[in-house]
């Protein structure tokens, strides 16, 4: 795909940001909706799209090749770790609030944003890589990532939430998994209405973004030393980590590298703020830091697609 090419298909994704934000606005979409297309997404549209394209997309000898991709993942996600445990002592983050800030430095948004992003710019071939990138990213959100965002609690104990780990879109992926393995294809019967489905992921996702922008007001968009500390690892810390570790996996084509780089360079988690309420942390500090990184996003992104016509 060729530069001009890769920024209209970015901008297009802000075009159907915008929408949501302005729907929003007008009253035509509400808060309570926007919870309802998150949970549509998570638990349906998003499974759906999983269990109707993986089997097709994926032989099983190119699955066992996408272990290393997994695994590659895995590392670079959890190098970030003690990256932003450092960076959270060199800012001076508050000790009340560092569990939810290794959660916000550590974790992409792989879903909402990652995945129209890169169908945006490489269609659907990049799923395959999309799903790689967020079955190491959410097996260690809801491990580590939960753990830490309990011990911000102030309670003094977290624990590694295995249960968790069974969301409808982990167990989807296992699932089609096994069906790629087995060599099995959902019937026609099936698959149909499942691709309908999955389809709308993208633009519920995308929407769904531009509705959370509307619920914010501009004084809540402050700079602060956290700002600048989370930013500093979503967008330049995060991709560069897997840049680096992209290069010992010289079996990786270009287009695999780029995806993940791309998600690496995502704005934070959602699950962040909803599991920072749920256990009882700040959750404001939560809130208006992932926002802020759906807005320092639209700026980053495009500059990523930018280098890789250097790096590629």
């Amino acid at each position: 795909m060729g530069f001009l090419d890769s920024i209209q298909s970015i901008i297009s994704v802000y075009l159907l940001i915008a929408a949501g934000y302005i729907l929003t606005k007008k009253d035509i979409l509400s808060t309570e909706f926007g919870s309802r297309i998150a949970w549509l997404v998570v638990n349906l549209t998003f499974p759906a799209y999983i269990l109707s394209a993986l089997p097709y997309q994926f032989t099983k000898a190119q699955f066992m090749e996408s272990a290393g991709g997994i695994f590659a993942a895995l590392i670079a996600t959890a190098v970030l770790y003690p990256l932003g445990y450092t960076a959270g002592k060199i800012f001076k983050v508050k000790n009340e609030n560092m569990g939810v800030f290794l959660a916000l430095f550590v974790y992409s948004n792989v879903v909402f944003i990652g995945l129209p992003v890169n169908q945006a710019l490489f269609g659907d071939s990049s799923v395959a890589y999309v799903l790689e990138y967020y079955i190491a990213n959410t097996i260690l959100f809801w491990t580590l990532g939960v753990y830490s965002i309990q011990k911000s609690s102030g309670s003094g104990k977290g624990s590694i939430n295995l249960k968790a780990l069974l969301t409808p879109s982990l167990t989807a992926t296992v699932v089609a998994i096994i069906f790629v393995l087995a060599g099995f294809k959902l019937p026609e019967m099936l698959q149909k209405p499942a691709s309908m489905l999955g389809s709308m992921t993208s633009p519920l996702a995308t929407l769904f973004i531009g509705m959370v922008f509307a619920e914010m007001k501009l004084s809540d968009f402050k700079i602060t030393k956290d700002f600048w500390a989370v930013m500093t690892g979503r967008f330049v810390i995060s991709p560069f980590a897997v840049f680096l570790i992209m290069m010992f996996f010289t079996s990786f084509n270009a287009e695999r590298q780029e995806v993940y780089i791309l998600q690496a360079a995502m704005p934070a988690m959602n699950q962040v703020t909803i599991l920072s309420k749920y256990y009882g942390c700040d959750y404001k500090y939560s809130t208006i830091l992932t926002a802020w990184s759906f807005v320092v996003s639209m700026i980053a992104l495009p500059l990523y697609v930018i280098s890789f016509q250097y790096l590629f």
